[in-house]
């Protein structure tokens, strides 16, 4: 009964430490790197809380691709009017206990360079949001790609 008890006490304080980002996942074994690595594809953009179908700047069109590899290494790819994109220079790195993210990276000759809050970090969904140089709020939703 002793053992049950110390089990649930250590189950109930880790799923506390665990809820880590506003909008989840409220409990995960994985930790956020784990969970961050892989290919995203951006679905939703939101400027200062209302939903954008085109934004001027490519590195926020819907559909881009955003590549976190494990050593902090980062790509974002767009297709630029029929032309697809790669950033050559890119990173990524937590800060924050893992609650921010830095991001930073070149593409057709723009520097971008931001620390986003995270509000979700699940196996399929990342959302973050920032605050660009001219103080508009941007939120960004991806969806992990799978490839067989």
């Amino acid at each position: 009964m002793k053992k049950l008890l110390y089990f649930l006490i250590v189950a109930l304080l880790f799923g506390f430490v665990s809820c880590r980002y506003e909008e989840g996942p409220g409990i995960s074994f994985r930790k956020p790197e784990t969970r961050l690595q892989g290919y995203w594809q951006l679905q939703k953009v939101y400027k200062n809380g209302e939903q954008v179908v085109e934004t001027e700047d490519i590195s926020r069109s819907i559909g881009a691709y955003y590549s976190f590899f494990f050593d902090g290494y980062l790509t974002v790819t767009v297709y630029d009017n029929g032309i697809m994109r790669e950033s050559p220079t890119g990173r990524w790195l937590f800060q924050n206990g893992e609650k921010d993210l830095l991001i930073e990276f070149v593409l057709i000759d723009n520097h971008y360079e931001y620390v986003a809050k995270v509000n979700k970090l699940s196996y399929n969904e990342l959302r973050y949001e920032y605050e660009d140089a001219n103080g508009d709020t941007w939120k960004l939703v991806m969806f992990k790609q799978t490839y067989w």
